[in-house]
């Protein structure tokens, strides 16, 4: 059984995307911030490069800098259009772009879209491997990486034009949080699909048949802020994350 498996996984072909923009508001030049002795984009690279299920690693940039140490770290790139590299652009255009790119300029055509935000650097060991064999395994159309909830949406509020509370779930907001079904929510360390031409990303990356990769995300840290930054420094320097 185990065999057959390893066959299915083999007659797929899979592509990595990285989307790596050069702008961002909160850190200036944060794909290329350096971690450890690499930058950022640089770990999701190699995180990619070294999981032989993979066939080739793109990534999608406007920035001539993030193109070169792409390229150094054994990445190629697709040189994104500037209308898609905007504080407001949706990764769905990116992805777009970049299918139409691989079909119509290098008429290569994968059977399997992985998406590695470069923000989410500390990844499990094999990660692709096992969430792309667990989407064939189950004949699912998507997948992505979920964490369990920090604060559980029962117990999420917001506050009217008044200034008043309103809570989210009027009959669950002061249950004890053992009385709760488990929640979860996307942690941004992957995204897998299966390509075909009738999919409609703008609706999500999550269609079709979905299925969830969960775990418990030790040493994660998605990085948007200077603190971030000082945790994954942190992790690096003391948890030897190569």
């Amino acid at each position: 059984m185990k065999k057959h498996k390893k066959n299915l996984i083999n007659t797929k072909k899979i592509v990595v995307l990285i989307p790596a923009r050069g702008g961002s508001k909160g850190i200036k030049s944060k794909n290329l911030y350096l971690f450890g002795t690499k930058p950022l984009v640089a770990w999701s690279i190699e995180t990619a490069k070294n999981e032989k299920i993979v066939d080739r690693v793109f990534v999608s940039t406007d920035d001539k800098n993030i193109s070169f140490y792409s390229k150094h770290y054994g990445a190629e790139v697709h040189t994104r259009k500037k209308k898609y590299s905007g504080d407001k652009s949706l990764v769905s255009d990116t992805i777009e772009s970049f299918l139409k790119y691989l079909k119509l300029e290098i008429k290569y055509e994968p059977d399997i879209l992985v998406l590695l935000e470069p923000t989410s650097p500390f990844r499990e060991k094999k990660l692709i491997t096992k969430c792309i064999t667990k989407m064939l395994e189950t004949n699912s159309d998507s997948i992505a990486t979920f964490k369990p909830a920090k604060t559980h949406p029962d117990r999420c509020w917001h506050i009217d034009r008044f200034g008043r509370p309103v809570s989210h779930s009027k009959k669950k907001a002061w249950e004890p949080r053992q009385q709760l079904n488990l929640a979860y929510e996307l942690d941004g360390s992957l995204y897998a699909f299966k390509i075909n031409p009738r999919i409609n990303l703008r609706k999500g990356l999550l269609f079709g048949k979905s299925i969830s990769f969960v775990y418990s995300g030790e040493n994660k840290v998605e990085i948007d802020d200077a603190k971030d930054i000082q945790y994954a420094n942190y992790i690096v320097e003391n948890f030897n994350e190569k």
